[in-house]
């Protein structure tokens, strides 16, 4: 529960600032996720409710890939 809570602090915090995100963020939020050891079904709504947000035209083409490995990785 306490992880959840900072994953989605996190997220939402990262994305407000600027209605975008960066790579390096996003592998802070993966990082998170995992601390654990493995990403809980919680986690994974958390981050597809962040990535449902995030449109390709608003980031850069790397941070867009790594988001589509996340999803793909991890059945987000």
């Amino acid at each position: 529960m306490q992880g959840d809570i900072e994953l989605a602090y996190a997220a939402l915090a990262m994305y407000s600032e600027d209605g975008s995100i960066h790579k390096d963020e996003l592998m802070t939020l993966l990082q998170i996720a995992l601390r654990d050891g493995s990403m809980t079904d919680r986690e994974r709504e958390i981050l597809r409710g962040l990535f449902n947000r995030i449109r390709e035209e608003d980031v850069t083409a790397d941070t867009w890939g790594q988001l589509q490995a996340i999803r793909r990785d991890y059945s987000i």
